[in-house]
């Protein structure tokens, strides 16, 4: 399931899903979710699920932004994640076109 974040506190919130068997939180925008002032909320939803399964798989984050070097979305990866890796595809696109 892909809500918006405010549909799924709404969801929730009224016991329509739970977040407990959820394994992949995938944040896509991220610089603009934080202007637009879902921190508190994403920080919420992230504490409700599990960050381990009781056969050892953990929780798999991806957080993706335009602006990776923006200093919010660097707070916020390293507040909610274990050893981020950052992976810049900055010049990929301009590379791709040159070699066609």
């Amino acid at each position: 399931m892909r809500p918006s974040l405010g549909r799924l506190e709404d969801l929730i919130s009224t016991g329509q899903m739970s977040l407990t068997q959820c394994r992949f939180f995938i944040l896509d925008e991220a610089d603009g979710l934080l202007k637009a002032g879902y921190e508190q909320l994403i920080t919420r939803l992230h504490g409700q699920i599990p960050k381990m399964t009781s056969d050892g798989t953990r929780l798999q984050m991806i957080v993706c932004s335009a602006t990776l070097h923006d200093f919010d979305v660097k707070r916020l990866a390293e507040k909610l994640m274990h050893f981020p890796t950052w992976v810049d595809l900055k010049g990929q696109v301009y590379a791709t076109i040159k070699l066609l």
